[in-house]
């Protein structure tokens, strides 16, 4: 019996990364790089960090920063680079997962 679930056991392995947000490593961040590194890994799906402990994010999300008193771009990046990386994987047939 097939499952939703099934493509993450076929996936055999996956790597995950703890994105810590810097404004000016995010706003250089390589994704063609990044997923050409991921594809020669063999890995069958990315799991990435949106943002640690800081309450800073590498992505936008203006109601977040107006609800808690923020600046908008003051804590999150205003380049989304996770939307970014999940286009280039899925290129790729490579799963995106998101971990908050």
């Amino acid at each position: 019996m097939s499952t939703r679930c099934d493509w993450f056991r076929d996936a055999k392995y996956g790597i995950l990364f703890h994105y810590l947000y810097s404004k000016d490593a995010t706003a250089q961040f390589d994704v063609e790089r990044f997923v050409e590194q991921v594809v020669q890994t063999g890995a069958g799906y990315v799991m990435w960090t949106l943002g640690q402990n800081s309450g800073q994010f590498c992505a936008p999300n203006n109601t977040y920063e107006r609800l808690a008193g923020y600046k908008i771009g003051a804590r999150c990046s205003q380049r989304d680079l996770p939307a970014e990386i999940a286009d280039a994987l899925h290129k790729r047939g490579i799963r995106f997962m998101l971990y908050l």
